[in-house]
């Protein structure tokens, strides 16, 4: 994809993701109307080992 920002021109690549997909089904104005909505994904948690003055913890996020 070709962009441009004050009249710098470069060409950018985008990432693409496969996500899982489910339809909802309904209806607007008496017409069948079909989306595709992609699923929750959920991320792991962050693990981070710190340490405050000499005593070792963990922080979860």
């Amino acid at each position: 994809m070709k962009l441009a920002y004050r009249g710098i021109v470069y060409t950018s690549v985008a990432d693409s993701y496969d996500l899982p997909t489910w339809e909802v089904v309904g209806k607007y104005r008496g017409q069948s109307v079909i989306f595709n909505k992609p699923m929750r994904v959920t991320q792991p948690h962050a693990v981070t080992q710190l340490n405050y003055r000499g005593v070792p913890y963990i922080r979860v996020r």
